[in-house]
């Protein structure tokens, strides 16, 4: 049985405001969307890891892989993403652990 994926994003105005979000360039402000929407509850994702290839974000945001991975670190750098794991080899994909604060 496949895991029920939220269709609904809620960016907070608190969120929004902060200098971190601010900072952000548009594309990793276009990537977060994309993170939030992977979250399946506690249950699914193991505790609020979250699993995002680089070339499947780069096909969510409509880029190349090069642009989504430094969107990645755009968002960990303003502390809006914190990296647990990289490049998890399964299924035949390099998977990207994720812990979105």
């Amino acid at each position: 049985m496949e895991p029920e994926y939220t269709e609904e994003v809620f960016l907070y105005r608190e969120t929004l405001e902060t200098p971190a979000w601010r900072a952000l360039p548009s594309t990793a402000a276009s990537l977060y969307p994309w993170l939030v929407l992977q979250w399946t509850g506690l249950k699914e994702n193991n505790y609020g890891q979250i699993r995002l290839s680089i070339r499947r974000a780069a096909l969510f945001i409509g880029s190349d892989v090069k642009t989504a991975a430094r969107g990645f670190h755009h968002l960990q750098a303003t502390g809006l993403l914190h990296l647990l794991n990289t490049a998890v080899w399964a299924n035949g994909d390099a998977l990207l652990l994720l812990h979105t604060s």
